[in-house]
């Protein structure tokens, strides 16, 4: 369980409080400005989300972003959030908060808008070994 500050509490018991994202892709931060739609973060392991007891199920993140310089193969995001709201025309926001780290999977680059798909998923899949059948050589 995350610990959360007053402030945080005081925004969230706010009915009009609105979230606000940040992510570090390489080390590069990206904030409201540059991330396109809000982030998705998913946790299903099956189409439909009917998770069964013993399975591990691996996050997974959709962010449209507009690059800011080359982003390697496989780079690092870490996504943060934080809540906002406005009090007598004076915006008041909590503390980031991490909500995980992820490893790109997939892109895609929209040519005419310039906005970066990427799909991620969290280091839960870097545990999958490959086993490799008699007489294969990988």
């Amino acid at each position: 369980m995350m610990t959360v500050s007053e402030t945080y509490r005081a925004i969230w018991s706010d009915p009009r409080h609105r979230k606000e994202h940040r992510v570090e892709i390489a080390g590069v931060t990206y904030g409201e400005d540059a991330i396109v739609s809000p982030p998705v973060v998913s946790r299903t392991l099956f189409e439909g989300g009917n998770d069964m007891v013993g399975n591990c199920i691996a996050g997974q993140l959709t962010l449209n972003v507009i690059p800011q310089g080359d982003i390697p193969r496989m780079a690092e995001i870490k996504l943060y959030t934080r809540l906002a709201r406005e009090v007598d025309g004076v915006d008041q926001v909590s503390e980031w908060l991490p909500k995980g780290t992820f490893y790109i999977d997939t892109r895609k680059l929209d040519p005419e808008s310039g906005v970066l798909s990427i799909h991620a998923f969290d280091a839960m899949l870097k545990g999958d070994p490959q086993f490799l059948e008699e007489g294969d050589t990988g």
